[in-house]
Order: C-alpha cells, then structure tokens, then sequence
C-alpha cells in the first residue's frame, strides 16, 4: 500500500518532524483519535489499538470495493 503524504508536525522548538505513515496507520490513527474524543475506552488501551486497526482495514476493504 502506498504511504500517505508526509504529516509533518511542528514541535515546540520550531523545528518540523516528518512521519511516514501507510494509508493503514493513518485510517487508524484517524479512528483511535475519534474513539477516545467520543466513547468509553478510557482504561481500556488494550482495545483502542485493536479496534482502531479493525476500523483501518475495514476502510481499506471498502475502499479496494470502489
């Protein structure tokens, strides 16, 4: 799978990092922010990974359906 654009991100020194992400990492990523900002996973970070990557490949499953 290709990787997404460069994120880059400014630290607080003013310098930039730049990640390399798949497609996969970013969809969840995307997901795992959503499910702590609106749900009850709080205590439960050995699900929101999980969860997070299941929501990526099904995104992904869907989009190779388009």
């Amino acid at each position: 799978m290709s990787n997404v654009p460069n994120i880059d991100s400014l630290p607080n020194n003013g310098g930039s990092v730049t990640y390399n992400l798949s497609l996969r990492d970013y969809f969840a990523a995307k997901a795992m922010q959503a499910m702590i900002a609106n749900s009850g996973y709080c205590g439960r970070e050995d699900l929101i990974a999980d969860d997070a990557y299941d929501i990526a490949d099904a995104m992904l499953d869907r989009r190779r359906e388009s």
